[in-house]
């Protein structure tokens, strides 16, 4: 029987691979006291994407930046676009799972809290293989 990989690793890979090419913080749940700039990621959903040959799962989430409460919107956009360069290389997954797809679901929105700071959300979606066919 064949395993998907666990929703718990997929999001701890994911906040590593953030933190590593940003350099900030990435939470599943930012505390109460977190300090802004950080990302969050949000597990939106799970569908089948099996092919041919592969059974395959693909996940959608979406990472948020949330950048200070400034008077201007250049530190979410750039850290939209660390986010972006970071994300340019695959979420490294354990054996036995491979990274069929990872890809950048565009800008979702920009707006701003009331609290002031500046918020934008990415989708992304990853298609990951969890075995394969035989006859």
């Amino acid at each position: 029987m064949y395993r998907q990989v666990s929703i718990v690793e997929l999001i701890k890979r994911i906040q590593e691979r953030v933190e590593a090419g940003t350099g900030l913080r990435c939470y599943d749940i930012a505390p109460a006291d977190a300090r802004p700039p950080f990302f969050v990621v949000e597990l939106i959903g799970s569908r089948p994407a099996d092919t041919k040959r592969m059974f395959v799962q693909d996940y959608t989430v979406n990472i948020h930046c949330i950048s200070p409460d400034l008077p201007s919107s250049v530190p979410v956009l750039k850290m939209i676009q660390n986010l972006q360069e970071a994300m340019t290389e695959d979420v490294e997954l354990p054996e036995p799972y491979q990274m069929l797809m990872q890809t950048n679901g565009g800008l979702s929105q920009v707006y701003q809290e009331e609290t002031g700071e500046r918020h934008a959300v990415i989708p992304y979606s990853f298609k990951i293989v969890y075995g394969f066919k035989c006859k």
